[in-house]
């Protein structure tokens, strides 16, 4: 049902929060870490967009990865994005 749909995206954005509140989290990661909690990839991906989380790749490495930080977070420039 539609109220079951939101209860798990509230779950998933209250997670997700609490999740990046450390710092960023390379995305991959992050993902699998939300799958493991139990929260869908779509859902997942709903939460992001529901707190506007800041996806950022990284200068650095073979082809750069993807981190992903709360809003207003100036995290991504301490790593060198």
């Amino acid at each position: 049902p539609k109220q079951d749909r939101g209860d798990k995206l509230a779950e998933a954005v209250e997670w997700l929060t609490e999740r990046l509140s450390a710092g960023c989290v390379e995305s991959d990661t992050l993902e699998q870490d939300a799958l493991n909690a139990g929260i869908s990839k779509r859902t997942y991906r709903r939460a992001r967009k529901d707190i506007h989380v800041v996806c950022t790749k990284s200068r650095f490495g073979e082809g750069g990865k993807w981190f992903v930080s709360l809003p207003g977070s100036s995290e991504h420039e301490d790593r060198g994005f």
